[in-house]
């Protein structure tokens, strides 16, 4: 898909606009001996930071049905629980692969800080989350794994939210 495509050169951007320089898309090193890294290094206010983007996209199952209630409708905040388990999901997949590639870029790369972006495309948390909403998920989230020092969510319709701020 062309949302797929276009999710990291865009992102590039993204990180530009909040601040960061001398963004370097990585090698994936998954050859050989070489351990997976993650696919940026950028440096921002004197630190060196190692960044890993991961895409959620739609929602494509159950199929709606005609004249019946789609998704969890009946589940208040189901939007916010189904944005926190996706990015679950997103980090535990392969292995917990995303949360290996941060701490190698951060080795190999001699980064100070990691960061997991997030780019969501599901239409619910885009459409029916807050900037507080943001915020206390990737709190609850970032609060399970220590190799990441910051998240950063994208949703569908643009809107940024860096947890915790990358000023602090």
């Amino acid at each position: 898909m062309i949302h797929d495509a276009l999710a990291e050169p865009l992102f590039v951007l993204d990180l530009a606009d909040l601040g960061f320089s001398d963004i370097k898309k990585l090698k994936s090193n998954t050859k050989g001996d070489r351990k997976p890294t993650a696919d940026f290094t950028a440096q921002r206010a004197g630190k060196k930071y190692a960044i890993e983007l991961k895409s959620i996209r739609p929602e494509d199952k159950p199929t709606p049905q005609p004249g019946k209630p789609a998704g969890n409708a009946s589940i208040p905040y189901w939007w916010g629980e189904m944005l926190r388990s996706n990015i679950r999901t997103k980090i535990e997949a392969k292995e917990r692969s995303a949360l290996a590639q941060l701490e190698n870029t951060k080795d190999i790369h001699d980064c100070d800080e990691t960061v997991l972006a997030i780019y969501t495309r599901r239409l619910g948390p885009s459409t029916l989350m807050n900037l507080e909403d943001y915020e206390r998920e990737l709190a609850t989230v970032k609060g399970e794994y220590a190799i990441i020092d910051h998240l950063i969510i994208k949703d569908y319709f643009g809107r940024i939210v860096v947890h915790p701020s990358l000023d602090e």
